[in-house]
């Protein structure tokens, strides 16, 4: 049997263009496949062999398209976790999806340089086959925007004025609060410095995700790692409360946090402590006291 699925991967695999549950059945399939499986083995057994072989080509190319796809910054971050668990494998398979990092006791590992709300799925069904999760979100705390022509020409370089802090981290968490407090989930926020690189366009043109309002004459080609400069592991209630100022006493609102961490943190604007009042209020870790005319107010637990 293991010599038939080769045999079929190699023959058939690579050549199919349907979807994945068009793979599982085996009536789409062409009558001459069909026909040489059930001459060397039952029809049962065949089916599930090219379920299985299905299975694993499909598996083998979403791997693909991810190591294709990865930015330097996320390559380098899962190399260096992966260096941390030894006889780990990167691009696993883990049930019905692949994990960056899958370590040899079946802990999965996360990089996630996009939006933390596209692991929602993945880590309740990870978290369901009590698996211990770890989310790796790079937080981007100083950017360079580095402008090349089409040959790799360095044309111009520049510091980005957008600045984030740990309490940027906050707009992200509010799809986690399911998650956050779970005892097998961890997050390890990363702050970094990278160098975003664009290649510049003879004409304006639209962005591959087809997302630009306005065009542009340029296009983002990657994201480099250049160095990192802080690591903050959260994991239970106790990593969460620490964000709130110990000045902080009694009753408080929004303004009240804002002005107190101002005299901690630089950069931090007050939407972010809005959202992080309103992620700590789903965690416990503060709560609703009063309304005075149109401000809440609120007081640790």
């Amino acid at each position: 049997m293991q010599s038939l699925l080769k045999v079929f991967i190699s023959t058939f695999g690579f050549f199919s263009h349907g979807s994945r549950r068009e793979w599982k059945c085996i009536h789409l399939l062409p009558m001459h496949v069909k026909k040489h499986f059930d001459w060397y083995l039952p029809f049962t057994h065949a089916s599930r062999l090219l379920e299985e072989a299905a299975n694993f080509v499909y598996i083998a190319k979403i791997a693909m398209i991810n190591t294709l796809n990865e930015s330097h910054l996320h390559k380098t971050l899962k190399t260096l976790y992966s260096l941390e668990h030894e006889d780990c494998q990167t691009e696993a398979k883990a049930g019905k999806y692949i994990a960056d990092i899958l370590t040899k006791e079946g802990n999965v590992i996360e990089i996630q340089t996009g939006s933390l709300a596209h692991l929602a799925a993945k880590i309740m069904y990870f978290l369901e086959q009590k698996r211990t999760v770890t989310i790796v979100y790079p937080l981007v705390t100083q950017k360079y925007i580095q402008t090349e022509d089409e040959q790799g020409k360095t044309l111009r370089k520049r510091k980005s004025p957008v600045k984030k802090n740990i309490y940027s981290v906050f707009r992200e968490l509010t799809a986690l609060c399911p998650f956050l407090l779970k005892r097998n989930f961890y997050l390890h926020v990363v702050e970094v410095s990278v160098t975003e690189k664009r290649t510049a366009t003879k004409e304006k043109v639209q962005s591959a995700n087809g997302r630009r309002h306005f065009l542009r004459d340029w296009v983002k080609t990657g994201k480099n790692l250049d160095s990192i400069e802080k690591k903050h592991v959260f994991h239970g209630k106790k990593s969460y409360s620490e964000l709130l100022p110990k000045s902080l006493k009694g009753e408080f609102t929004v303004t009240d946090l804002y002005n107190a961490v101002k005299l901690t943190e630089s950069g931090v604007k007050r939407n972010e402590i809005s959202l992080m009042v309103w992620v700590l209020c789903k965690l416990e870790l503060i709560e609703f006291t009063e309304k005075k005319g149109r401000t809440n107010y609120y007081k640790k637990k």
